[in-house]
């Protein structure tokens, strides 16, 4: 069985399943509601090895070639799996199908299960189209189509379970249309001034291990970084006279992460960014679309005509997260960072104000 990718998101974990996955797979699987709506390829009553037999026969021997399945774990139980999203090559129409345990239904979990699936199957697998189905009449099926891009295209026959369905809804999300619909869902971050008083959530944020294992962190308290924050401009306004920018990005209410601007050379007019995404949010687009944010308020509202980052040779996320962002890769700095005592190669990026193309009417500031 080939590997496929894990994935995490704010409550859920995707990984591929093994045999060990079999006895929850079965106890969540077997049950007529939520079977009833599924193709009548799936028997019923469901076989008391069926959930076995399928990962043995179907999803190992085929796993990560042209077919990719992964369980649904919820963080607070990863052992225990809760459902599945199923991707495969070849159309019969759909490239997509899933299922849920009926004690998780209405808390938006497949929602938020599809959403690193479609990423990957458009951003590494290589689709350009994937083809939904659901039974006409599934509203909770057909909802999370159009929670999540996609278009409706007509109906054809089709057989299911329960024979009271007798009609399948076609659906359709292209390349295009998804990278559209993200870009308009991220779109939604706000970037929120400094505050002092939100230090302790920037300091719990700093103590998370990825953050730890990629980035050259000074030593800090809620104190100091209180301090950090009340020193910081968050107004492009006063290029003039600051040193450090610093915004929380934020979705509705809640905090996701930060982005910051600092070692501004008025000279040479260049600045370095800073961002982070908290871990339960990361996989999601926030820190690409608040980088974009960014780059496009600083060449509107400054006279700064480059920008630079430096990230981590294997944190390939951020790398991602920068490239998407129009940054372009400039080169590697050896041994440039201690990071945990140890020498670490920096990869630096950057994006020249003609790069983004705003418009900005020059100002000299001296």
């Amino acid at each position: 069985m080939s590997s496929i990718p894990k994935f995490e998101t704010d409550r859920l974990l995707l990984r591929e399943i093994t045999l060990k996955d079999s006895d929850s797979y079965q106890r969540h699987f077997n049950d007529y509601a939520v079977i009833s709506q599924l193709a009548s390829v799936v028997p019923w009553p469901y076989p008391d090895n069926g959930a076995e037999d399928f990962i043995k026969s179907v999803i190992i021997p085929q796993q990560g070639k042209d077919r990719w399945f992964w369980g649904i774990f919820l963080k607070e139980n990863p052992n225990e799996m809760v459902g599945g999203v199923d991707l495969w090559r070849k159309g019969t129409p759909e490239n997509r199908g899933f299922w849920l345990g009926k004690k998780f239904w209405g808390r938006g979990i497949m929602t938020e299960a599809v959403r690193p699936v479609m990423d990957y199957a458009f951003d590494h697998l290589g689709f350009e189209m994937l083809v939904f189905s659901n039974a006409l009449g599934n509203s909770k099926s057909r909802r999370i189509k159009e929670k999540t891009g996609a278009r409706l295209v007509g109906t054809r026959p089709a057989k299911f379970v329960s024979a009271e369905y007798s009609e399948a809804e076609i659906w359709e999300l292209t390349k295009k249309e998804w990278l559209k619909f993200r870009s308009t869902e991220v779109d939604k971050i706000i970037f929120s001034p400094a505050d002092p008083s939100l230090a302790e959530w920037w300091f719990r944020d700093r103590q998370e291990a990825e953050t730890f294992r990629f980035n050259p962190l000074a030593p800090s308290t809620v104190e100091s970084l209180r301090e950090r924050l009340s020193k910081a401009s968050s107004d492009l306004g006063a290029f003039e006279k600051a040193e450090f920018y610093f915004w929380f990005l934020k979705k509705s209410d809640e905090i996701v992460g930060h982005i910051n601007m600092q070692n501004i050379n008025r000279m040479m007019l260049t600045a370095e960014i800073g961002y982070g995404v908290s871990a339960h949010f990361r996989g999601r687009g926030f820190a690409t679309s608040a980088i974009r944010k960014l780059a496009s308020d600083v060449f509107l509202n400054t006279p700064i005509r480059k920008l630079i980052a430096f990230v981590h040779e294997e944190n390939i996320p951020s790398c991602k997260a920068l490239e998407n962002a129009g940054f372009h890769l400039e080169g590697i700095l050896r041994e440039h960072y201690l990071v945990n005592g140890k020498p670490t190669n920096e990869i630096i990026y950057g994006l020249l104000r003609k790069d983004l193309g705003s418009p900005f009417y020059r100002r000299v500031y001296f």
